[in-house]
């Protein structure tokens, strides 16, 4: 809210103390929200196993050397 008592752009504020309801709220859901944004969640969203083959056949390699380990349960 500006000094005058209204929101100003992106949910910015100027002395004024938000919950943190209202500020995730407006954080994902807002004009310029998260959830809101061309791209969506799935724009934003990578995991490591997305990002490279590599570290997906490490990981499968770990487990698999983790379930040797553990007797394959």
């Amino acid at each position: 809210m500006d000094e005058g008592g209204t929101r100003r752009a992106g949910g910015a504020t100027a002395r004024v103390w938000r919950g943190w309801r209202e500020a995730a709220q407006d954080a994902l859901y807002g004009p310029a929200g998260f959830y809101r944004r061309p791209e969506g969640p799935a724009g934003h969203f990578r995991t490591s196993v997305h990002a490279s083959p590599l570290f997906a056949v490490a990981v499968a390699r770990l487990l698999c050397r983790v379930d040797g380990a553990l007797g394959r349960p």
